[in-house]
């Protein structure tokens, strides 16, 4: 499209819509981008090694363990009874040892 025609256009307001978007930009850009996030998923992927069935429920176990003793830990934060605070320490410890039982 020759150069006036687009400003006389322009002016008038008759542009196809659209006609300015991303005029400036190379291309091939956006699919350059899609390419850098797949290499980067595929190497993500490539990190983690398949786990069994056991090891999934393990590591599933100690996730569930560690967020019930953080919970706990909250909760020892603001507690002020003095006997609420015993029976969190209590389960505190508890949690803890049954953490330090599991696999590695």
């Amino acid at each position: 499209m020759d150069v006036t025609r687009v400003h006389r256009l322009r002016r008038q307001h008759t542009l196809p819509a659209g006609f300015w978007f991303n005029t400036n930009m190379a291309r091939g850009w956006e699919s350059k981008s899609i390419e850098g996030q797949q290499d980067e998923a595929a190497r993500g992927k490539a990190r983690k090694p398949a786990l069994t069935a056991a090891q999934l429920v393990m590591e599933d176990k100690r996730r569930t363990l560690s967020l019930m003793r953080a919970r706990a830990a909250d909760d020892l934060s603001r507690a002020v009874n003095p006997s609420h605070r015993s029976m969190l320490e209590q389960t505190i410890a508890a949690l803890d040892a049954q953490i330090a039982e599991l696999p590695s």
